[in-house]
């Protein structure tokens, strides 16, 4: 076995700790920016907060009567996804490597002259304790080639979290981030991600508390 002396065991140590630190520090720096409300509207907040590369990390949050069953019976129906994610032209379901992972290939229109942006994520459903979801979602940008009609969104991520409330009501929070890639100036795309996230909560919410649109739903889903 070959021995180090303790100067080169030190030395070892302190580059692994200055590799891991940085690597922390790169993952994790837009965490330690404070949130700053956006819109307060019709009982949705929506927040954002600065991360290393100027695109903004987006956070929304509202309480609805429904229950975490509900959203992922949504979720699951990707066929009217376009009725409630803001500016969606369609969703398809490419895989679900397991019951509680989904792969989904996601397309979006853009405003004129922006070009049309698509996503290609991975989602995994975590059941915590008294019923509360958390549904992680991930970039799976490499299991579907881009296309030239679409430019492929990059470094997408987000955290769906479905906390039980009392009397049939569930608190939902989205905190995603994502980058338009294709030259979009980050002011612009700043902008239409915070206008496109309320809208998106003011939809999902009429999806979950409308009854008829419930049931057809849970039958469409099935």
């Amino acid at each position: 076995m070959i021995q180090k002396n303790p100067m080169q065991i030190q030395s070892l140590v302190m580059v692994l700790t200055l590799a891991l630190t940085s690597l922390i520090f790169s993952r994790f720096s837009a965490a330690t920016e404070n949130w700053e409300v956006q819109k307060d509207d019709d009982g949705i907040k929506v927040y954002s907060r600065k991360t290393n590369s100027g695109y903004k990390e987006i956070k929304a949050t509202t309480i609805v009567e429904a229950l975490p069953i509900d959203m992922l019976t949504l979720l699951d129906n990707v066929a009217i996804a376009s009725q409630w994610i803001d500016s969606a032209e369609k969703v398809e379901l490419i895989n679900s490597p397991s019951e509680n992972e989904r792969i989904v290939h996601s397309y979006f229109q853009a405003p004129w002259p922006v070009k049309n942006r698509d996503m290609v994520t991975h989602s995994k459903t975590i059941f915590k304790q008294a019923g509360d979801v958390e549904i992680i979602v991930t970039d799976y940008s490499h299991v579907i080639p881009a296309s030239n009609q679409y430019i492929r969104m990059e470094n997408v991520r987000g955290v769906w979290s479905l906390k039980i409330l009392a009397h049939g009501k569930m608190r939902v929070t989205y905190e995603g981030y994502g980058e338009p890639a294709g030259g979009l100036p980050v002011w612009l795309a700043n902008r239409l991600v915070k206008s496109s996230t309320f809208n998106t909560f003011k939809q999902l919410r009429n999806q979950l508390e409308n009854k008829t649109l419930k049931t057809q739903n849970a039958l469409q889903a099935n």
